[in-house]
């Protein structure tokens, strides 16, 4: 099962900005959207899993 299913892709794909090159240069190179959003879906889920472990265990 992949993290960002394409159904879920073709939702958010239209949401996400277009990468555009800073006037003064410098700066990161771009990157594959879909690949960035796939990073930010994994440590919010991993966090939330995280999270609910420290709860049942009664960690603050």
């Amino acid at each position: 099962m992949r993290l960002v299913p394409d159904e879920l892709w073709v939702l958010v794909e239209p949401l996400v900005p277009e990468f555009r090159a800073r006037r003064q240069g410098g700066g990161t190179a771009p990157l594959p959207a879909r690949a960035v959003f796939t990073a930010i879906v994994y440590v919010v889920t991993s966090w939330v899993d995280a999270a609910s472990v420290r709860a049942k265990r009664g960690d603050r």
